[in-house]
């Protein structure tokens, strides 16, 4: 995510070109370095969004969704979360109710919930309109469906 400034090839018409400069970073997403413990690892920079993505099945990993979004404010960054795969939890259900009950308690405290499946299509509309013109980074476990 580091911007960098180019400067291109002296030969007409060359597409060669040389990065000359590393500006600025405007924020980035860190964590602990699991090899070096006192310095801190850039996961990624310059962000608009950080979008947490998270399944509903096999289960929904709120302590996961609670680390991310502390370590995004931390960091000044907005963020946004995603409950993926929502097909595998019937509307009306029991299940789905309490999913949906655990999920508003962010929306609450501002952040940007959606409900998608790439299955059926629920709320893909909406996942792009959050990612249209941002720079994010969709973070989440293997098998979310990021």
């Amino acid at each position: 995510g580091d911007v960098v400034r180019l400067e291109w090839g002296e030969a007409a018409g060359s597409a060669e070109a040389f990065a000359v400069d590393i500006l600025p970073r405007r924020n980035a997403l860190l964590r602990r370095n699991p090899s070096i413990r006192a310095k801190p690892q850039v996961l990624c920079a310059n962000l608009d969004l950080a979008v947490l993505v998270v399944s509903v099945a096999p289960n929904f990993a709120e302590a996961m969704v609670d680390r991310v979004l502390v370590s995004c404010h931390a960091q000044g960054l907005n963020a946004a979360v995603v409950l993926n795969k929502i097909d595998l939890v019937p509307k009306g259900s029991r299940e789905r109710e309490e999913v949906e009950a655990r999920l508003s308690v962010y929306e609450q405290i501002g952040y940007p919930v959606l409900q998608t499946s790439a299955i059926s299509g629920e709320g893909m509309d909406k996942l792009r309109e959050l990612l249209t013109g941002r720079i994010s980074i969709l973070i989440g476990n293997s098998g979310v469906g990021k």
